[in-house]
């Protein structure tokens, strides 16, 4: 019997051991285990994250931007024909406005004595024949009529009626319907310039087209040239003593292909321009040539015909810069 207890003593001892032998490798293959776990979600988690490198790759590589037409037109997203133009070489010139001296016009009495009536004040509208004042001639005590001698308005009024009228003027009568641009041009201002040439002249929001009338010496021994161009003004827009600004062209050119220089925006190192198809507008790499300022030769890049993009088009290589560098293959 003691025997049995003392072998049994033995055995348990021994399970015991086992037991306690074993409990760190179970231990240590939990923790391989749950590192393996770990290693394969953050496997997982670096294959989600390089998916995204790969989305965000094709957004670097993007060449067009879709837009449809309703935001173009709210966001003034304009385009323009792709065809053959003219280049322009043009002299900026500054210069002011004057009436012209042969429509203006002062009214006098021909015979001296007291004005009876002014038919006319500042500020109206007058036609060449219209009766302006009437006169008493001291000498015949008889009335006479005083008539507009041009058609225009009335500028000034330097008389009233009960007055005595002698040499002065009563009124002034002035038509700008056609003013001068008078440009002064200096010493390197000078060549090139001559009557006939085309003048596009501008003030604020309003320009026109013109010609060089004359060129004439100026005043006195003041070294500088005077260029006068005619200025239509029946609407009015236009008033003497105003500051112009005018391109004067130099020359001009034909060119097979040309683009608006608003439309060129510049993507990584390349000039490019955004060619529109429906709703969706490609970036069109360009070799140029030569520009006016306004307008640029294009020798490659671009066809006649193209629609492309010339009012806002940074909106569209703004949106290609959202996920990144644009790369233009």
């Amino acid at each position: 019997m003691t025997l049995l207890f003392t072998h049994t003593r033995r055995a348990l001892f021994l399970c015991l051991a086992i037991l306690l032998a074993l409990l760190p490798v179970q231990r240590a293959q939990a923790g391989a285990d749950h590192d393996h776990a770990a290693e394969q979600e953050h496997q997982d988690e670096k294959g989600h994250s390089h998916a995204h490198g790969d989305e965000n790759e094709e957004d670097e590589h993007r060449t067009s931007v879709r837009m449809s037409s309703t935001f173009a037109a709210k966001a003034g997203v304009t385009t323009a024909i792709a065809a053959a133009g003219e280049l322009v070489q043009t002299r900026l010139l500054y210069g002011r406005l004057q009436a012209d001296p042969r429509q203006i016009s002062q009214v006098q009495a021909r015979f001296p004595g007291p004005i009876v009536r002014l038919h006319r004040t500042l500020g109206d509208k007058v036609q060449a024949g219209d009766v302006v004042a009437e006169v008493e001639a001291n000498e015949s005590l008889r009335r006479y009529s005083l008539t507009a001698p041009i058609s225009g308005t009335v500028v000034a009024v330097n008389a009233s009626a009960g007055e005595f009228a002698g040499d002065q003027p009563l009124l002034t009568i002035a038509n700008h319907d056609r003013l001068w641009a008078e440009f002064r041009l200096y010493a390197g201002e000078q060549a090139g310039v001559k009557p006939g040439q085309a003048v596009r002249i501008r003030h604020s929001e309003h320009a026109l087209e013109s010609r060089v009338e004359r060129v004439l010496p100026g005043a006195g021994n003041e070294p500088y040239l005077r260029a006068l161009a005619p200025v239509a003004n029946v609407d009015s827009q236009w008033v003497p003593g105003q500051l112009v600004e005018a391109d004067l062209v130099l020359s001009a050119s034909t060119v097979p292909l040309l683009v608006d220089n608003r439309a060129l925006q510049q993507v990584e190192e390349n000039t490019v321009v955004f060619v529109q198809r429906e709703e969706v507008y490609e970036i069109r790499p360009l070799q140029l040539g030569r520009s006016d300022g306004r307008f640029t030769e294009v020798l490659g890049g671009l066809n006649a015909g193209d629609r492309y993009v010339v009012g806002n088009s940074y909106l569209l290589k703004a949106d290609l810069e959202k996920s990144g560098a644009a790369h233009v293959h």
